[in-house]
């Protein structure tokens, strides 16, 4: 991943969820590549992993469904009518 806006994030992590805990780690192979918009998407809840991956955000085997577990709280929403 290239981080153009935190280069001092770039490189590839590895990411381990255990017990709602999660824990990054530099590692030198990724098998899924999700940049620092994919994740925004997700963590923020504004989309799935799914459409991610159809956005081009996320790379790499699996499905990516499974990236959902990353979002946090419910998909945002704009109560005022206009």
């Amino acid at each position: 991943m290239v981080d153009e806006v935190a280069p001092w994030n770039s490189g590839s992590w590895r990411l381990e969820l255990d017990a709602g805990e999660g824990r990054l780690t530099r590692t030198d192979a990724a098998d899924r590549v999700l940049g620092p918009r994919g994740l925004a998407l997700l963590w923020t809840g504004a989309g799935s992993g799914r459409g991610a991956a159809t956005a081009g955000l996320v790379t790499g085997p699996g499905d990516p469904a499974a990236l959902d577990l990353l979002a946090c709280g419910q998909a945002p929403q704009l109560r005022d009518y206009f």
